[in-house]
């Protein structure tokens, strides 16, 4: 599996979902991933919740951080149930597309595709 599949598999994962769906409904912004990739849950003003790869680059003596988006969810609170659906950004289709045809995630969540061309 290619790390882009790993990174996009843990999109799936019903623990970060849980927490994603925690973070949702709580006061904080952001949440660790326990992961072996430095990957994190972000709350934005939007009302989504973005999965993020913290990303580490040096150029020369300057070291620069950034968090690269992965894909987000929006969750939509019910009167009987809570509802979560996926945009996956498009640097990880392929990945989600080898996922989906290798039977290695839950293809009950609604997925969406975003290019930023949209």
């Amino acid at each position: 599996m290619t790390v882009e599949a790993e990174i996009t598999k843990e999109l799936f994962n019903i623990k970060t979902i849980s927490s994603a769906k925690k973070l949702f409904f709580s006061n904080n912004e952001v949440f660790s991933i326990d992961h072996e990739l430095p990957i994190r849950l972000f709350k934005t003003k939007n009302e989504t919740i973005n999965l993020e790869l913290i990303v580490r680059r040096t150029n020369g003596n300057n070291i620069f951080e950034f968090a690269q988006p992965i894909g987000y969810y929006r969750i939509q609170k019910g009167l009987f149930k809570t509802t979560i659906e996926i945009t996956i950004i498009k640097q990880f289709e392929n990945a989600l597309d080898y996922l989906i045809s290798n039977n290695l995630i839950d293809t009950s969540i609604k997925v969406n595709k975003l290019s930023f061309i949209e």
